[in-house]
């Protein structure tokens, strides 16, 4: 028995010195791109926790491999073995000591630490609020007198504040940034925050981590609930803010609503049947309805159908899927320009 326990502690030494040198090319491939200074903090966090990990893994996978292999049936009846009946104090007294003692260091380091340096400085540069709705992100940039931004831009190196809900009629959502390692739920009627400090420059065409994506199945359009983000210097942050005037052409600004009230989550711009009917085409098509009718797309019919979803319905699609309240959260202007964008698209 003795010679097995110098076995098993050999083969435990081993694979644990294997497993602990591989560690850094391990998360070199797993990790994806780091662009705030939080996400260094929860790398760190991880990369030490599976360090301390790794030699419990490796001691429980050497003491089972090398039972399998020399406690296996060796031919004739299979019988049970002699029972174990406990251990010594000293056993389970070690264990309980070593185990005790990393729960306690985990939770100061990198528990209690790393959870300051996460909520430390409470003082924002920028304040972005994002309210989910089915199946979009409307955000806004208060300061900056920016409401309906297509994208997520913030400057480099700047403290930035996430004012996150979802609307009181709506369901749970997630905000989630892969390449900041932070989420946080959008609860419906209620205002969460969450502080990130980029300092990476980048673009959602440069690394798919930096996108704005929803981390809570919220319905059938959940994975169209995507917005990029993009990192800049202060001065392209300043330049980008200029060039977000409302435009006064109606069709583009009906083509920015479509986007920022999430209506082009369920109505595709190309064709393809979607949650709700393509738009491609659409103006001017005889439509046929569930009731058994067709109806003539026209301004009248758009506008019915923004106000009051359910009245009429095309056929193969079910009802209560568009909010019902959608078009009444709308100005009059807002509606003429998703009409006038709608007709454009052949």
């Amino acid at each position: 028995m003795r010679r097995d326990y110098v076995n098993v502690a050999i083969l435990w030494f081993v694979m644990t010195l294997a497993a602990e040198f591989s560690l850094p090319w391990i998360f070199q491939i797993i990790f994806p791109g780091v662009a705030a200074e939080e996400a260094a903090i929860s790398d760190e966090s991880f990369r030490l926790l599976t360090i301390l990990a790794t030699p419990v893994f490796t001691f429980v996978m050497s003491v089972l491999g090398y039972s399998l292999f020399s406690f296996r049936a060796k031919g004739g009846a299979p019988e049970y073995g002699a029972p174990i009946r406990g251990n010594s104090g000293w056993v389970w007294g070690m264990w309980l000591f070593i185990t005790a003692s990393l729960n306690v260091v985990v939770v100061i380091h990198p528990g209690l630490t790393g959870l300051a340096k996460f909520q430390g400085n409470k003082v924002p540069d920028l304040v972005v609020k994002v309210t989910a709705v089915q199946w979009a992100w409307r955000v806004s940039y208060p300061a900056q007198i920016i409401d309906g931004a297509t994208e997520v831009v913030l400057p480099l190196n700047k403290r930035v504040k996430f004012e996150v809900t979802a609307l009181p009629d709506d369901v749970l959502h997630s905000l989630w940034i892969p390449a900041f390692r932070q989420k946080i739920d959008a609860v419906p009627g209620l205002v969460t925050s969450m502080y990130v400090t980029p300092d990476k420059i980048g673009t959602f065409d440069q690394d798919f981590n930096l996108r704005m994506q929803c981390a809570e199945l919220c319905g059938t359009g959940h994975t169209a609930m995507m917005m990029p983000v993009r990192v800049v210097s202060a001065e392209d942050f300043d330049k980008w803010v200029k060039d977000q005037a409302e435009p006064t052409d109606p069709v583009a600004r009906g083509a920015r609503l479509a986007k920022t009230q999430g209506c082009i989550a369920c109505h595709s711009l190309d064709g393809a049947v979607g949650v709700g009917p393509s738009w491609k085409g659409l103006f001017g098509k005889q439509e046929a309805l569930e009731d058994g009718s067709s109806v003539t797309v026209n301004d009248a019919y758009l506008l019915e159908s923004i106000i009051n979803p359910n009245a009429k319905l095309t056929k193969g699609f079910k009802p209560d899927i568009m909010l019902k309240d959608f078009g009444t959260k709308l100005k009059q202007d807002q509606i003429d320009a998703l009409i006038a964008y709608i007709k454009t698209v052949k």
